[in-house]
């Protein structure tokens, strides 16, 4: 009798990897305990990957795809499923509401922008320079593939519901509360029991940003920048294993798309300010500390 591993047309998971939605955690359980099943593909590189076609450099693929059972990271693509014919594809994606996402991806960035020798942004830029609907964006664009001039070309209306076309396809959707949940059940499916889940990239830094520590305006703005985000997971947050939702009662916008640049145009704007007081701040640092030293 063959083994799981032998069969052609066992279960091969696709995990959607949204930034700050406990992809670490998921993707770091089964480093561990999948060795030799799973694959981070790799990256697309150069303009032409934003203009369609996905992040997956299908190219570059190692050698012994039928061998795995688990693919994921920012740079995976659906594209990746015809390397896999025959497989049943279980694809999984966590989801997150857009103000603890917001708050969680700032402090990861001020964390990012330390380790490169630059200094802390403002809350409120920063907000500033985040793409709108920082989820379903992620889906469609890295996942599905969809270029940012086609992007561009879709309404509000438009990007909804090819996001929840895409999902209700999806084996497991969810909130980043069932991540535990979404994990073990996975590991019980691939055979290696349920080892202990640990949680990684989470932001315990001393002074980062709290939800809590959130002006009620603040939480507002959020939620006004990243409407879809904000539908997406009213609608799909408690999905997990179960059927897609009904069909919304009121369409998203219609014929927006000049909106969309505007609203592009004024984040990249938002996002060299940013840098610039990134920058500004490290100077100041590196300043002040010189000063402390020709003092001494």
């Amino acid at each position: 009798m063959a083994s799981r591993a032998e069969d052609p047309t066992r279960p091969l998971y696709l995990f959607c990897h949204v930034p700050k939605c406990a992809g670490s955690t998921v993707e770091g359980h089964f480093d561990r305990h999948l060795p030799g099943r799973l694959l981070f593909p790799p990256r697309r590189r150069g303009f032409l990957r934003d203009l369609g076609g996905g992040y997956t450099d299908t190219r570059r693929l190692p050698e012994g795809l039928d061998t795995l059972d688990f693919v994921g990271g920012h740079s995976l693509s659906r594209r990746i499923a015809s390397h896999f014919p025959g497989r049943e594809l279980r694809e999984c994606v966590l989801i997150r509401e857009p103000v603890s996402l917001t708050v969680s991806y700032y402090n990861f960035r001020n964390k990012l922008a330390a380790q490169r020798g630059k200094g802390p942004a403002p809350f409120e830029p920063f907000c500033r320079s985040l793409p709108r609907d920082v989820v379903c964006r992620f889906i469609l664009t890295r996942y599905l593939g969809i270029g940012y001039p086609q992007l561009m070309r879709w309404d509000t209306a438009r990007r909804f519901a090819e996001t929840e076309k895409a999902l209700s396809r999806f084996w497991f959707v969810g909130d980043v509360r069932h991540t535990e949940a979404m994990v073990q059940e996975i590991s019980r499916e691939l055979g290696i029991g349920e080892p202990p889940i640990i949680r990684e990239n989470v932001s315990n830094r001393d002074g980062d940003l709290k939800v809590a520590d959130l002006a009620e305006e603040a939480r507002q703005e959020i939620l006004a920048r990243n409407p879809l985000d904000v539908l997406l997971h009213g609608r799909w947050a408690e999905v997990k294993w179960g059927p897609p939702p009904e069909p919304l009662a009121k369409t998203p916008p219609r014929g927006d798309q000049f909106a969309h640049l505007a609203f592009e145009i004024r984040r990249l704007i938002a996002g060299k300010e940013v840098e610039r007081i990134r920058r500004a701040a490290a100077s100041g640092s590196a300043d002040r500390a010189t000063t402390g030293v020709e003092r001494g």
